[in-house]
């Protein structure tokens, strides 16, 4: 079983994919513990618009799909914003236009969102309205780092 660290860089945001989780278990007995998403943000944006679309499954490729969970009670989803450059808080406006399963971390930003997010929201401002499920962020275990480019596909 392991964790999983995924740094979406700037660059991504240009590029229209979705990405796909496949091993999560309501127990944390699948081949995927954790995932973590560190969200790098440029430098001097006022206003960034994530877009990222991202599916979770379980171990049979089954989609997890959005709404009250029953029987994912644990979340072992984290997405983490931060402003590039500095590895600091990002402390400007967040507008999450694609569906996210999992917290949000965004301690010094103000977030607003046009789509559904499952999940905790950590944000220094909430503007807005927006559906949320409940779907709390619990890990499991421990994290083990691996740096890969986005757009690249290469192991730093």
């Amino acid at each position: 079983m392991e964790s999983i660290v995924i740094k979406i860089a700037p660059s991504a945001h240009e590029v229209q994919r979705k990405l796909t989780i496949k091993g999560l278990e309501p127990d944390h007995s699948g081949k995927v513990r954790n995932v973590y998403f560190n969200v790098e943000i440029p430098a001097g944006t006022k206003n960034f618009n994530y877009k990222q679309e991202i599916e979770l499954q379980d171990s049979d490729g089954q989609k997890i799909n959005t709404g009250e969970h029953s029987v994912f009670t644990k979340s072992p989803v984290l997405y983490n914003f931060y402003s590039a450059g500095s590895d600091a808080l990002y402390k400007e406006n967040i507008n999450i236009g694609a569906i996210i399963q999992g917290a949000i971390v965004a301690p010094g930003a103000t977030g607003k969102a046009s789509t559904t997010v499952e999940g905790n929201l950590i944000f220094s401002e909430w503007n807005g309205g927006t559906e949320t499920h409940k779907w709390d962020y619990k890990p499991k275990g421990s994290v083990t780092i691996i740096k890969q480019d986005p757009v690249e596909d290469e192991y730093l």
